[in-house]
């Protein structure tokens, strides 16, 4: 629900590297603890160099800063969906 929230005020899709960092800071705009900040300044580094990072894949931002998923485990969406499932429900929406 809070991404589909973020995704109508920002005009757009929020990444799953928009949303961890937005879980992990305080209401001033920091982050909540020094491994939250290292990890956030890596998914805003990594989004900064290459846009499509923010589309939800396999290699966006999120999984470049967290490392491989577990099969059938997708962190970072709250849903019933499998990894599987959930890229191909994106892929179908994008065409």
């Amino acid at each position: 629900m809070y991404c589909h929230s973020k995704k109508k005020k920002q005009g757009r899709r929020v990444s799953r590297g928009e949303i961890w960092i937005l879980q992990h800071k305080q209401l001033d705009g920091t982050y909540i603890h020094e491994e939250a900040q290292r990890i956030g300044d890596k998914i805003s580094k990594i989004e900064q160099l290459d846009e499509t990072t923010r589309i939800l894949s396999e290699n966006d931002s999120f999984a470049q800063a967290f490392g491989k998923e577990h099969s059938g485990r997708v962190r970072g969406i709250v849903s019933t969906d499998t990894k599987a499932t959930l890229l191909s429900k994106f892929a179908a929406a994008a065409r």
